[in-house]
């Protein structure tokens, strides 16, 4: 057919130049696509000796055509896409592209899509990590540097029996709050109408007391007869000099010294109305309520084993700038077995520095609350 077009020789020509086509486009497309270019090159060749239309015959198409036309027409699209393809498979190297989202019937425009990055997870926070730390800033602010930096220390050394002893000083004081109450020299004073509502006569007890008369809180009388019951098993007697003592009674004692030994005296060896823990109920004397006392096996036997009985030295030896009064070894004060192990252990012993820590640490728990 081509024959009749174009003369022998000019289809020799578009058959070599073909042939041309063919084998560069062998050395340059990619194995998937050297099939194809090999079979028009077969074919080609076998289309010197035979008829293109018999050569078309070999190209490996999908569809056979029989109008003359049409087969040279598909014959020169097989030799076009057969040098195409000896171009880089673009469509095998590129990404597809995404399909345009169709046009809505009704031509609304959605909202765009906001991304909220969800904010990241926190902690619940531990209790008794918030319970160290609000105790730790209280005994920076209510205790004198040189004494809290010891306190911490020993605190950080021990951080779960300082809360273990805490959380029960906590529990004690929700249900007994005056038991902790600091009366000294600087703190708040008493009214005069303050009177513990469970004072309970010595007199109906086993004590050994100096005079007949005297009153106690039912919590500290109970500690005190297991005290006494301790010590007497040893062979010591504990003798109570001294106890609840009411507002203007103390006013009395307090213008009595004042008379005798002058105010500054006064002042050291006795407390103003309203400043004296024995209104609180809780604190005791003991034996001759003078410095001999501390001479005596009943007040070492105290120095060793009040604590266990929640028993508190009140007023130490050689720190009367601390508490406000010189030494008295005869004078302690019940505030519970925990919470003087509190200040044994942590504390350093001393009574003053734990009930300055109490009452800053309760007030702000309550401010917080």
């Amino acid at each position: 057919m081509i024959r009749r077009c174009y003369g022998r020789q000019g289809t020799k020509s578009i058959i070599v130049n073909a042939k041309r086509a063919s084998a560069k486009a062998q050395s340059e497309v990619p194995a998937s696509a050297k099939i194809s270019a090999k079979a028009v090159h077969t074919a080609l060749t076998n289309a010197q000796s035979r008829s293109l239309d018999q050569a078309s015959a070999k190209i490996p198409l999908k569809t056979r055509f029989l109008d003359p036309k049409r087969a040279v027409l598909t014959l020169c699209l097989g030799l076009c896409l057969a040098v195409s393809s000896c171009a880089p498979d673009r469509a095998a190297t590129s990404p597809p592209k995404a399909a345009k989202p169709k046009a809505s019937l009704t031509n609304s425009v959605a909202p765009p899509s906001i991304s909220i990055a969800a904010a990241p997870s926190q902690a619940a926070p531990n209790p008794a990590e918030a319970r160290l730390t609000h105790a730790k800033a209280a005994i920076e602010k209510a205790i004198v540097p040189a004494y809290a930096e010891k306190i911490l220390l020993a605190i950080d050394k021990d951080r779960a029996g300082f809360l273990d002893l805490l959380a029960k000083v906590e529990a004690e004081r929700s249900t007994d709050p005056d038991r902790f109450l600091r009366v000294d020299k600087s703190g708040l004073p008493l009214s005069e109408a303050f009177v513990p509502a469970d004072l309970l006569p010595l007199d109906r007890t086993r004590l050994s007391r100096s005079k007949d008369g005297m009153v106690l809180r039912k919590a500290a009388i109970d500690a005190l007869e297991s005290m006494d019951d301790a010590a007497r098993k040893e062979g010591l007697t504990l003798l109570v000099s001294s106890a609840y003592r009411t507002y203007a009674y103390q006013a009395r004692i307090f213008a009595r010294n004042v008379q005798e030994l002058g105010e500054a005296a006064a002042r050291r060896e006795s407390a103003e109305p309203g400043r004296s823990q024995h209104q609180l109920g809780t604190a005791v004397d003991f034996g001759s309520i003078d410095d001999s006392f501390a001479e005596t096996k009943a007040s070492a036997w105290l120095s060793a084993n009040a604590t266990r009985f929640g028993f508190s030295l009140s007023y130490p030896k050689g720190l009367e700038t601390l508490s406000g009064y010189r030494w008295e070894s005869w004078h302690y004060r019940w505030i519970g077995p925990a919470a003087a192990k509190l200040e044994n252990r942590f504390f350093e012993g001393l009574q003053h520095n734990l009930m300055l820590f109490l009452e800053r640490y309760f007030a702000a728990a309550r401010l917080d609350s």
